[in-house]
């Protein structure tokens, strides 16, 4: 059905978000948000950490925006 082609529903990245960089990950492989979840059971902080992070990355790589990421991982 979507063979070849990423799907046009937001996609929630779950599971394993500690860092900025993990998040991007999530992000470039389809997701158009993240949740930073069970990492602030040991960091309260985490997800303003995390934020900062990701947004320090997305600047790095030349990104205006989050969705200007999304999906990249797919595309040729």
């Amino acid at each position: 059905m979507f063979e070849g082609r990423i799907p046009t529903v937001p996609i929630i990245g779950v599971g394993g978000v500690r860092t900025g960089r993990d998040a991007l990950e999530t992000v470039a492989a389809g997701a158009s948000a993240g949740q930073v979840g069970t990492v602030v059971f040991n960091d309260p902080s985490a997800p303003v950490r995390v934020l900062r992070e990701l947004c320090q990355l997305l600047d790095a790589k030349g990104y205006d925006r989050l969705t200007d990421a999304v999906a990249v991982a797919h595309r040729r």
